[in-house]
């Protein structure tokens, strides 16, 4: 019996035996859809975050903007409660430029600027929790980045590695028709 023979007995119709072109076909089409399908997830996520971090910035720079305005506003009103006070001072004949009538002036300027003051800074505490908001968005963008990079080289990696082994595989395959043991 000579080589062929004994081939062809090995290898039946109907036994297990994949082609290797169609088996690693489909292997490597398998994993580059999944990976493509990671990558896009992890694009996609990425896309969101600095989307996020876009709005956080905006956030930030409006609420410092809200804080300006609303000091201003309370800036005219107590120039406003001054003015009321030193009409109404001036009404009853008090020298509004010293003594008690100045101290009730200064006091209410005193107590204008504080709020002015307080009203920034709680803008500015505002706008800093948007600005460390917008960084972890920033941050969680950079990571979804990062895992798409991740998962194309991973993908690549299997392929490559599927492509080999089908390859040698096939040549063993190949090497036990032509030379079969004895």
């Amino acid at each position: 019996m000579n080589w062929m023979m004994r081939a062809r007995e090995r290898w039946q119709p109907g036994a297990p035996r994949t082609c290797f072109g169609l088996d690693t076909l489909f292997s490597t089409t398998n994993m580059a859809n999944d990976g493509a399908a990671q990558a896009q997830q992890a694009n996609y996520m990425a896309q969101v975050a600095r989307n996020n971090q876009t709005i956080a910035e905006r956030n930030a720079a409006l609420a410092l903007q809200q804080g300006e305005t609303q000091a201003m506003q309370r800036q005219q009103k107590t120039a406003q409660m001054i003015g009321s006070q030193r009409a109404a001072l001036a009404s009853q004949g008090a020298d509004i430029n010293s003594g008690s009538p100045l101290d009730v002036q200064t006091d209410t300027a005193r107590a204008g600027a504080y709020d002015v003051a307080n009203d920034r800074y709680n803008a500015s505490l505002n706008a800093y929790k948007f600005h460390l908001d917008a960084a972890n968005q920033e941050a969680a963008a950079n990571d979804y980045a990062s895992q798409a990079a991740y998962a194309r080289a991973r993908t690549s990696a299997r392929i490559n590695q599927t492509l080999l082994g089908g390859s040698s595989n096939q040549a063993g395959q190949s090497a036990m028709l032509m030379f079969p043991p004895t």
